[in-house]
């Protein structure tokens, strides 16, 4: 019965090793990170405005011009180049819906 016990808490520790290991490597390898989660240097995405499944607005701010990009399965194209000071925040703290605010109007209509 002890041999049980203790067969079973090794090959429960060195499936936690294992485990810990392959989570680090992946860390380490950069395969956990999703689309659009890299960093730049130079580069940074002010904005998206998903339209489809497979296209998309996306404003692109490089140095102090911003660029207005359609994307598309087939291909990038530029729409518009913003200097500095044309790009206008749109988004305030008020228009901004939370999670438990949606559940609460949904629990609403269903009364």
């Amino acid at each position: 019965m002890d041999n049980y016990f203790l067969n079973a808490f090794l090959g429960l520790l060195l499936f936690s090793i294992v485990l810990w290991a392959v989570m680090y490597l992946l860390k380490k390898t950069g395969a956990s990170k999703r689309y659009g989660s890299y960093k730049s240097k130079h580069m940074k995405s002010v904005d998206r405005l998903i339209l489809s499944a497979d296209k998309r607005l996306e404003i692109v701010q490089i140095g102090d011009t911003s660029y207005v990009l359609a994307v598309t399965q087939s291909g990038i194209t530029v729409i518009d180049k913003l200097q500095k000071g044309t790009f206008v925040e749109t988004v305030t703290d008020e228009d901004k819906t939370t999670f438990s605010d949606i559940i609460k109007s949904l629990q609403k209509k269903e009364r």
